[in-house]
């Protein structure tokens, strides 16, 4: 079940334009973290905080793309 929700949260990014925005279930989909995962992620600084618009939090997908690229990274140097 995990996987086919990273399977559609991956298909659902790519489909957005470039400066499209990201909901928090959204990035949980697509690393397959928890969203307490992700607030200490923002908490350490590794994961930037999200835009508030209205009562909702979004990232932008720029954002959202560096801090993949950079955990892909991480995943590469430590072997994971």
């Amino acid at each position: 079940m995990d996987e086919l929700k990273q399977v559609d949260g991956l298909r659902l990014y790519r489909e957005l334009p470039q400066n499209g925005l990201v909901t928090m279930a959204l990035i949980s989909a697509l690393t397959g973290w928890s969203r307490v995962t992700l607030w200490r992620k923002i908490k350490a600084g590794e994961l930037p905080p999200p835009r508030k618009i209205g009562r909702a939090l979004r990232w932008s997908k720029a954002d959202v793309d560096a801090f993949l690229g950079e955990c892909g990274r991480q995943e590469v140097q430590h072997g994971h």
